[in-house]
């Protein structure tokens, strides 16, 4: 493992990055998202770096900070072993010129460049080739833009995702389409230090009661509670036409620029929730036999709120409440 290497400091910083380069980067992006060193907002924001990085070191330094392998291009070149000195041969004696051969006579037909079929062959063959390269190159320009049936988009964005240059401009959604502008950033805006365990119902109370104050929503699209952090999707009146997303971590909610959503998605007010009732379920459990008291989730959405459970034997019980508290069969 590699720690804090300093892409600055390769040879080959300057250097223009690949499309092999971002896809080795976002393979290590993707590492560290699966072993906790990034959440998921954090992962799509690097992974949108990655996709915009012109030089290796620009690339580079979106896993600086990680606990990942250095990323081969900034490696240092490998010398080649330095082959052994020929061995000297000891001095013989020459030996008597041989005698002359009679000279072979020459062939009639052209003197080089092989026979007129042979030259024929190749000249089809490279008008072929020319050929095949033209249509590619034809298909690629009909296609640039396009999104495929599955709804993924030139640079394999899924549907709602945004693309902008490093300033929040001249952005395009999934399908290469003009969409507003947006901020590229927003400041961090104080929420709640979640004091113990974070997933202890009282915290997960404290997460959505600080939700509502620091972010002051008009709707909430999702609101998800781990022992990592919280994950909010809300749309405010600053913004109305689409989603934002943040993140609280260490007593502090912080935005999530390039991850916006769609504002028409079910939402529901923030008022919605009967904390209380929710609280206490979530500490009760009624009905789910767990190995932990504490939950390891609890995802807020308009029709539920689903709280899930370590059991024993691996198992993963989920109680789904209505937005009221009630137990949902």
């Amino acid at each position: 493992m590699s720690e804090n290497f300093d892409p600055t400091q390769s040879e080959s910083s300057g250097k223009r990055a690949r499309d092999a380069d971002r896809e080795q980067v976002m393979g290590l992006l993707d590492g560290a998202l699966a072993d906790g060193q990034l959440d998921g907002f954090e992962h799509r924001e690097r992974v949108a770096r990655a996709l915009r990085s012109g030089t290796l070191g620009e690339l580079g330094a979106t896993v600086a900070d990680l606990q990942v392998p250095t990323p081969t291009f900034l490696l240092p070149p490998v010398q080649p072993p330095t082959p052994p000195a020929p061995a000297v041969a000891p001095p013989r004696h020459p030996a008597p010129p041989a005698a002359p051969r009679p000279a072979a006579p020459t062939p009639a037909g052209p003197s080089s460049g092989g026979t007129g079929s042979d030259r024929t062959t190749s000249t089809v063959a490279s008008m072929l080739a020319a050929a095949a390269v033209v249509i590619i190159l034809i298909v690629i320009g009909a296609n640039v833009g396009k999104s495929d049936d599955t709804g993924v988009g030139p640079l394999g964005a899924k549907p709602g995702f945004t693309m902008c240059d490093g300033d929040g401009k001249n952005c395009k959604d999934e399908n290469g389409r003009s969409v507003p502008d947006m901020p590229r950033d927003q400041p961090p805006i104080d929420g709640v230090a979640l004091v113990g365990n974070p997933m202890a119902s009282t915290n997960v109370r404290k997460a959505y009661e600080s939700m509502v104050t620091a972010l002051a929503p008009t709707s909430v699209i999702s609101l998800s509670v781990t022992k990592w952090s919280a994950n909010a999707e809300v749309v405010r009146a600053d913004d109305p036409s689409r989603s934002q997303k943040w993140t609280l971590s260490g007593g502090v909610w912080k935005y999530a620029p390039y991850d916006r959503g769609n504002a028409d998605a079910p939402g529901f007010a923030p008022t919605a929730m009967n904390l209380d009732r929710i609280t206490a379920a979530i500490a009760d459990a009624p009905g789910i036999t767990r190995a932990v008291r504490e939950p390891t989730s609890v995802e807020f959405a308009a029709s539920a709120v689903t709280i899930a459970y370590s059991g024993p034997n691996d198992a993963s019980p989920t109680l789904i409440l209505a937005p009221d508290g009630t137990v949902v069969d």
